[in-house]
């Protein structure tokens, strides 16, 4: 795997200062119901809404500002609502931090 130089931007919706970003991971997971005949067998099914999480990690520097827990309220793909953050402190003002949020989107509806 090469190494990159230069920065990566936060999802859309979150606002860090002092923060050098290293690492940005992202899952998606389609929530769905599905539906089964009598036998056990796949009968058909629907995606109700997909679900996307994201973990933001890096370094803070010592005018680092953390996005606050619990905002985000909209919970879409412009505002992502932010569930944890975590700092931790190393010697000569050092720092290493996480933040894990989500929003939701539309499903891709009924399938066969």
């Amino acid at each position: 795997m090469a190494i990159k130089h230069g920065t990566l931007s936060a999802p859309g919706g979150l606002s860090f200062t002092g923060a050098l970003i290293h690492e940005i991971r992202t899952r998606i997971e389609d929530v769905i119901s599905e539906v089964m005949t009598a036998a056990g067998a796949f009968s058909d099914g629907k995606s109700i809404r997909k679900k996307g999480t994201f973990t933001v990690s890096g370094e803070g520097l010592s005018t680092l500002a953390l996005p606050t827990v619990g905002g985000g309220t909209a919970a879409d793909s412009t505002q992502k609502h932010v569930d944890t953050t975590e700092l931790v402190e190393k010697a000569e003002g050092a720092a290493d931090f996480t933040v894990d949020c989500h929003y939701y989107d539309a499903g891709a509806g009924n399938y066969a």
